[in-house]
């Protein structure tokens, strides 16, 4: 009796977002990765119901309307790890577009760096260049500390990025965990 309720309570959230999904508004899609290499695709999120996988599953109609239906596969037949594998690789896309993002700044900084030495340098003839070398040295220092400061911050926010990809999935892996270790 408790299974079915579990069951039930899955179909009528599934039916909830099969109405949602037919009125054509933008459905999450997920995947479940098969043991045997095979993915299906799921219309919102599945749900694990005792040893199956509960998920909606377009069967047919258009891309703006699909007719969806509900069914389940046997847990053991889904490869759960490879969203930990997905997990990490989408954090290391992370990580690598935020450090090219970063590299790619510092070359702007310097290019603009070593144009304002040029200019700098142009303006040191004449009868005020000592002046003239005091003020350039003041903005370069100045521009210096900002360039600092938004290269750490493009660095931290890389950091970040890339830190919550992981920790998403360890929450999620918490909560498969936390799931199955429930009495039932």
């Amino acid at each position: 009796m408790r299974r079915f309720l579990r069951v039930l309570g899955v179909v009528v959230c599934v039916a909830g977002m099969v109405q949602s999904a037919s009125a054509g508004s933008d459905v999450t899609l997920f995947r479940l990765y098969m043991l045997d290499g095979s993915v299906l695709t799921s219309y919102g999120e599945f749900a694990r119901v005792d040893d199956s996988v509960v998920f909606s599953m377009a069967i047919g109609g258009n891309p703006d309307q699909p007719r969806i239906q509900v069914t389940q596969v046997k847990a053991a037949l889904v490869d759960w790890q490879r969203k930990d594998l997905e997990a990490l690789a989408e954090a290391n896309r992370e990580a690598y577009e935020g450090i090219k993002a970063l590299a790619e700044r510092r070359k702007q900084m310097l290019e603009e760096t070593l144009a304002q030495w040029q200019d700098a340098l142009k303006d040191s003839l004449g009868e005020d260049a000592l002046a003239k070398q005091s003020e350039a040295a003041q903005r370069g220092v100045q521009r210096a500390i900002e360039n600092f400061r938004e290269l750490s911050e493009l660095e931290a926010q890389t950091r970040l990025k890339a830190w919550k990809v992981v920790q998403d999935r360890m929450q999620e892996n918490m909560g498969s965990l936390q799931k199955l270790l429930q009495p039932k």
